[in-house]
């Protein structure tokens, strides 16, 4: 049991210590064979051959452990007594280190609380402060554009889909097959080893933060990628390396001619034996060439500790230069792991070749392509346990009249200095629109407050805008209210709310206001509480000078504004106080990086198995947490019940603790150990699954060039501003265009589309605005953005890049957090996921249901009616098993009206917008009135009319916004859309969660909570949660709340299919059903496909048998495999080099697309599905004119189409296939999704040597 330690670290006032921690008390992707006349679908006969369409080396990390000798002990022993004199009166105290998890090092660190200012250097030699006082020279990662000619090579210039015809088929049977010499790597990179340390800096404020959202934060950041190594060491350098061997037995290198002074013989010592100062001065001195004088990107390659130093061999992430550095003084507490990156300047003692970090000079930054906001940062002075929470569970804290003030005020000013005014009526009447408009109605809505309560708050701040505009902006000076303030003057409004990504300090953060004074540029940090001595508000100045600077700004202080009592407060640079702010970042980052550890004793028996529950409750060690502060804010902390639940799952004794002890035994005595299990086992799961590197890293666009970038996809490089830019309701909408002219590029293959949330970036700077996609073709893309960009960057090249974050983790990780309250609601639901708790039903139904029910239940079979019936029964929850096709949309309507009859209210949710869309269309035809709540820019096109933008439009007030909400009886979001804050002053009566078994368990609870039962709709035959990384997979990640809840007293079954024919059908029920999915009727099971101007398609391709028995329209060839293996060693056509495109499948699937099109089968009739992402882009980009439903297999669930085309994309030659139980083409449930979506024809495209590796195209084929 871990033993917390209560002592209070106590420290004084002291208002005349400069150093900024003594206030703190903190740190812490053959023809030939073609001509068979097909007949039944086997491996034989049915598979036609396509014809088709023109660890970097590991390193021994060596650590070199030491033994000092007496006089360096000595020496050491009276500078620790020199500490601790300069201490006085305050009090050290050393805490025991924590014991560590099994298989991670041993850190030997003791936990030592302390003050920052009066410590005397560790190091007893000179330092020199000279590299640190000026801002450094930054080393540029973002490179800028290259000339044309060195532009990289994009896709489309090699292989233009669009130009493949005809001829190019019909020649293909004449080419002689020859091997392909495209083929494309995966590159792994390597993963770094992560090594658990404990903390040993803590800080205590002396009294608790209040919460103010004055500052407008960017979306969390996730975690870094690698960087790609540059070139090697060159040659002149690597030939003098020593590469020497370390063994226990002494060794003897002869140096030639001695004499008396200098032996012959140096005897080396064993390695545990050598001194530290010696060995690094002495060996593979010739090695070490990288400069540390400037800021330099590195990863640690080996490090080791002594009593009052830490020695480090960093390796440069560009060069492959090395250099070692030796931290000192208060450096010696960071926590360091091999393998980790660092940003480093040093400064160099001429006695010495290893560089320096000291107390004086030098800066180390821990991970710093993990960008931290500056707020996250100092909100860590008071409790660094607080910030990982609020990072990790970010909008589990609800929103509150104080942060909306603040953000209020900021916007009030901002718009102030804008038109630079003083005028009370106008800055009354911009008060006003800004009260009206939509976003400020909802959060007043959310925080229960009327127009009139927020008006009265905000015009006593109004006042004191007017006195500061005076004073400071318009020159008309007042002496008295100058009399304790900045006596200096604003010049200019240089920016508002500039967005800074600081790379090299690992921060991130937005400038209320810039402004000139005289020669300097000041940031001005605005606060809307009173005026006191806050350490937050000025580490938050302090940062925002830092960062600036690193930006080239002549900035030397910053200004601290508190409108409400008018105080404006200079805050000066200090190196101590930036020292010891990066300190805090990096124990901060430290903690945001730790991962989730697998139980060894797990972990041999999980191999490849599932395990069941019991198995995988206890099955992971969560990621390491600051210790708690021993303070009575904690009560009030909006965290305190997730804090206190780690603390019992840990099982920390907190006996002597008060305050702890009593918050932990008072806010969990409604859970049991069992509900505290599953929050944990669930919390580990996310973790892992989050730690899965899946898609693009934000970091990836300040670590990689934007050539790299636009590789790698999802980036559009080399464009600039059309000169019109469309300025409404503060944002600007901004066209941008390709540079390169005579490129044969298209945007449409870039990986951005239409919504997608992007980040534009400058060759300079990265991250200069952000927004939406509004618009994109070929040659164009249009985005609006949060500022006007040719303000500052008129004449810069910009490079657009996807922006993918976190917040879907963040999501889930608070809506898992629910279950922990003590409200009825979650009780409810704890009982029922949990426990486990069986469902019951009402045993007699309202009569209401005997004169409503008929007319609405006439239209379905008896297995829906029975559904419905038995849903309007259930006291808590009904599933609804629906097999393809088997109506489960008809029954979810009809059930949505005979609710709305019975005077309930009800939420329509799922995981995916087509999915809502899809229930709501249908009501529509129903006269159902539907608040479709989300984005209009993600809803239906025919349900506009319902979207909760439309309703609300013209809404002022939260009282107008109320009685919309109120009035409304069936609601209609997404599963992450439940967020919405009506859903926290609401509760419905049912809320039904179509494909349920889409969704995992932690993304329904914020739904489920805000309703009093619920009907889950799914087949768990069809597409599971997506789950990333196997061990949650293994360990339950992907169950599904149906699968957990699923029993036969609770279930009602749909087996009645009116969507496929006879053939699709027996395809279906051999891979997944069993025989149990049957056709509803003799009209459906006989229907075919039909193409208007058959005759005319047999004409034209009369000499292309392969596509002609493709598309025969016959029952019993409803179902075709095109295999396209052949094409693969006889196409002169280059592939893509991502293993997630295949561009002969593409073409393949274009040249059917124009056969079915031009001969009369609709564009609606048609649908092409890939398990790819990158291939459906392409697809979409290729087939863009054809209008044809192109998405992934995931996006298709729920929809049918009259043929199918489904493009397998990978093949042997596009990569080497490892890992086969876990690749998406081996999940069932998948393929069944995919085969089950055509009407009359199924056309499967694929590499079959490839495809049929896999387990459900095994079945598929040997059934056929």
């Amino acid at each position: 049991m871990k033993k917390f330690n209560p002592k209070r670290k106590i420290i004084k006032n002291n208002h005349k210590i400069s150093s900024f921690f003594t206030k703190t008390l903190n740190i812490n992707n053959s023809a030939t064979t073609s001509t068979k006349n097909i007949s039944s679908i086997d491996l034989t006969d049915d598979v036609i051959p396509a014809t088709p369409l023109s660890n970097s080396k590991t390193e021994d990390n060596k650590v070199l452990h030491t033994i000092t000798n007496t006089d360096e002990a000595s020496k050491r022993k009276r500078i620790d007594s020199d500490v601790e004199y300069s201490l006085e009166p305050f009090k050290i105290v050393v805490d025991h280190p924590k014991k560590k998890h099994n298989g991670e090092r041993e850190n030997n660190i003791s936990s030592t609380s302390y003050l920052f200012e009066n410590v005397p250097s560790i190091s007893n030699k000179e330092v020199h402060k000279s590299s640190t006082l000026n801002t450094p020279k930054k080393f540029n990662i973002l490179k800028k554009t290259p000339d044309k000619s060195k532009s990289a090579v994009k896709f489309l210039n090699k292989s233009p889909i669009d130009n493949f015809n005809v001829e190019v088929f019909q020649n293909f049977v004449k080419i002689t097959p020859s091997k392909s010499s495209a083929k494309s790597k995966m590159v792994t990179p390597n993963k770094s080893p992560t090594k658990k340390q404990h903390s040993i800096l803590e800080y205590i404020s002396p009294s608790p933060s209040k919460s103010e959202q004055a500052q407008i934060n960017n979306e969390s950041t996730p975690e870094r990628s690698p960087i790609t190594q540059g070139q090697a060491i060159p040659h002149s350098k690597a030939k003098v390396n020593l590469n020497l061997k370390f063994t226990a037995t002494p060794v003897k290198i002869d140096n030639g001619p001695t004499t008396d002074d200098d032996p012959k013989t140096t005897e080396l010592q064993p390695l545990k034996v050598l001194d530290i100062d010696s060995s690094w001065e002495k060996l593979d001195i010739d090695e070490y060439f990288l400069q540390l004088s400037t800021p330099q990107h590195c990863v640690v390659t080996s490090y080791s500790k002594d009593k009052n130093d830490v020695l480090l061999t960093v390796k440069s992430t560009q060069t492959n230069e090395k250099a070692k550095c030796k931290l000192e003084g208060f450096w010696i507490w960071s926590k360091i792991n091999i393998g980790c990156t660092i940003y480093i300047t040093g400064i160099k003692d001429n006695n010495s070749d290893i560089w320096k970090i000291t107390n004086e000079g030098g800066l180390l930054v821990y991970e710093p392509d993990m960008l931290l906001s500056n707020t996250a940062v100092v909100g860590a002075l008071f409790c660094k346990r607080r910030s990982v929470f609020k990072e990790k569970f970010l909008g589990f804290e609800p929103e509150n009249k104080v942060m909306l003030i603040g953000a209020l005020i900021h916007t009030l000013l901002q718009g102030v200095l804008k038109i630079k005014t003083a005028n009370a009526l106008k800055i009354e009447d911009m008060l006003h629109k800004l009260l009206s408009t939509r976003s400020t109605v909802k959060t007043m809505y959310n925080c229960s407050l009327s127009y009139e309560e927020l008006k009265t708050e905000m015009m006593q701040f109004v006042p004191q805008i007017i006195k500061f505009m005076e004073n400071y902006v318009l020159q008309r000076r007042n002496p008295m209210y100058l009399k304790d303030n900045w006596r200096g003057t604003i010049d200019s409004i240089q920016d508002i709310e500039e967005n800074i990504w600081c790379t090299e300090l690992g921060i991130k953060g937005k400038v209320d206001v810039s402004i000139s004074s005289g020669k300097t540029i000041m940031p001005v940090e605005l606060k809307t509480g009173r005026a006191r001595a806050s350490l937050e508000h000025r580490g938050q100045v302090m940062l925002y000078i830092m960062m600036m600077s690193k930006l080239g700004y002549n900035v030397s202080s910053g200004l601290l504004l508190y409108l409400r009592e008018g105080v404006l407060q200079e805050i000066p640079y200090n190196e101590h106080e930036k020292r010891d702010l990066i300190l805090l970042r990096n124990e901060l980052a430290y903690y945001l990086t730790r991962k989730v550890q697998l139980n060894r004793s797990v972990d041999k028996v999980i191999g490849s198995n599932k395990l069941s529950w019991s198995q995988s409750i206890n099955s992971l060690n969560p990621p390491e947490l600051p210790e708690p502060i021993n303070h009575s804010a904690c009560e009030k902390c909006p965290y305190n019940i997730i804090c206190s639940t780690f603390l019992k799952y840990e099982n920390v004794d907190l006996t002597s603790n008060k305050v702890l002890n009593s918050m932990k035994e008072q806010g969990l005595s409604h859970l049991t150990d069992v509900h505290i299990q599953y929050f944990m086992h669930f919390c580990n799961l996310l973790d892992l699954e989050s730690n899965e590197s899946t898609g693009k890293h934000v970091s990836e666009i300040y670590t990689k060039t934007p050539q790299e970038r636009e590789k790698l996809g999802k980036s559009i490089t080399n464009v600039r501003v059309t000169k019109s830019v469309t300025e409404c309701d503060g944002l600007y909408e901004h066209t941008f265009e390709t540079i390169d002219t005579e490129s044969n590029a298209t945007f449409l293959t870039s990986g951005v589309g239409e919504n997608s949330y992007v980040i534009v970036s400058t060759d300079k700077r990265p991250a200069v605005a952000s927004g939406l996609v509004s618009f994109i073709d070929h040659k164009r893309i249009s985005v609006i953005l949060e500022r006007n960009l040719n303000a500052k960057h008129a004449d810069s090249t910009f490079h657009i890049d996807t922006y993918d974050s976190n917040t879907v983790f963040s999501f889930n990780f608070t809506s898992l957090a629910i279950i922990l309250e003590a409200t009825e609601q979650a009780d409810r639901l704890r009982r029922l996921v949990i426990d486990r708790e069986p469902a019951t039903f009402k045993r007699k139904l309202p009569k209401i249901i005997a004169s409503k029910g008929p007319s609405i239940l006439k239209r379905l079979n008896r297995a829906q009616q029975q559904a419905v019936l038995k849903a309007c029964s259930a006291n808590d929850y009904l599933l609804i098993k629906g097999m393809p096709g088997a109506g489960k949309t008809a029954t979810i309507v009809a059930l949505v009206q005979l609710l709305v009859e019975l005077g309930n209210t009800v939420l329509i949710t799922s995981h995916t917008h087509a999915a809502v869309d899809n229930v709501c269309v249908r009501l529509k035809k129903y006269n159902v009135r539907v608040l479709r709540l989300g984005s209009t820019g993600r809803i239906h096109s025919d349900i506009q009319s319902m979207s909760e933008h439309e309703l609300t439009k013209r809404c002022k007030t939260p009282e107008e916004l109320d009685e919309i909400y109120t009035k409304a009886k069936v609601f209609a979001v997404t599963c992450f859309g439940s967020k919405h804050p009506i859903f926290n002053k609401l509760v419905v009566d049912v809320c039904i969660v179509d494909e349920s078994t889409q969704v995992l368990q932690t993304s329904l609870f914020r739904a489920l909570s805000a309703s009093k039962k619920f009907i889950l709709i799914g087949d768990p035959d069809q597409l599971p949660p997506v789950v990333k990384n196997t061990d949650a997979v293994k360990l339950g990640l992907s169950e599904s709340l149906f699968d957990r809840l699923q029993n036969p007293d609770a279930t009602a079954t749909l087996n009645l299919n009116y969507r496929m024919n006879s053939s699709i059908t027996q395809l279906a029920n051999a891979l997944t059903y069993k025989g149990e999915l049957q056709i509803a009727n003799e009209t459906i099971a006989n229907a075919t496909l039909k193409i208007p101007n058959f005759h005319n398609l047999v004409k034209k391709y009369e000499g292309e048998k392969w596509l002609l028995d493709v598309l025969d329209t016959s029952l019993e060839n409803s179902v075709k495999i095109l295999d396209t293996g052949p094409m693969l060693q006889s196409c002169s056509i280059k592939n893509c080099q991502d293993p997630n495109i295949n561009t002969y499948e593409i073409g393949i699937v274009k040249y059917l697309t124009a056969a079915l099109l031009e001969n009369g089968v609709g564009n609606n009739s048609i649908g092409i599905i890939s398990p790819y992402i990158a291939q459906v882009t392409q697809l979409n980009s290729v087939l863009r004119d054809q209008r044809v439903d192109i998405n992934t297999v995931d996006q298709f669930q729920g929809r049918d189409k009259e043929i199918i085309i489904f493009s397998c994309t990978i093949s042997r030659e596009g990569q080497k296939l490892h890992n086969y139980q876990y690749h998406i083409l081996e999940d069932k449930r998948r393929l069944n999704v995919a085969i089950t979506r055509a009407k009359h024809k199924l056309i499967l495209i694929g590499d079959v040597d490839t495809v049929k590796k896999f387990t459900p195209f095994q079945k598929a084929k040997k059934k056929r």
